[in-house]
């Protein structure tokens, strides 16, 4: 996780906000991811590599169903970091929803290009543990 240099954690920040369905998914997708070697593999739905604009950045992806009376809503959630091109670590950055083409916060890959060049700036931090 990426760790400003005035010591916020943009990540922690938007997961602390998150419901406990949504947290439970996040470490479940983690669980699985851990034990993938290479994520970048078509297989791996868990995970993709950002190309074009967004390249250098990749994004943990997840769904969580909610029920909402007789009805069930899916959530499709992202966890955006730093991939590197040789795909040796990813430094989570911040999460979003995607709903369609919207993300909520509708800033989020934008701030997450903010929070990448800061790093590559020397700015902050890496922390090597999700908390």
């Amino acid at each position: 996780m990426y760790v400003t240099d005035r010591n916020s954690v943009p990540f922690t920040d938007w997961y602390n906000h998150q419901d406990v369905k949504v947290r439970a998914m996040f470490s479940a997708t983690l669980i699985t991811l851990v034990g993938i070697p290479d994520w970048d593999d078509s297989d791996v739905e868990e995970f993709k590599a950002l190309t074009g604009r967004d390249a250098g950045l990749g994004e943990i992806r997840f769904e969580v169903i909610h029920q909402e009376g007789p009805r069930q809503r899916k959530r499709q959630l992202r966890c955006l970091g730093i991939w590197p091109p040789d795909g040796n670590e990813f430094v989570l950055l911040n999460g979003l929803e995607k709903s369609g083409r919207v993300s909520i916060p509708v800033n989020a890959y934008t701030e997450a290009h903010r929070l990448k060049q800061q790093y590559g700036q020397g700015r902050g931090s890496v922390d090597e543990y999700f908390k």
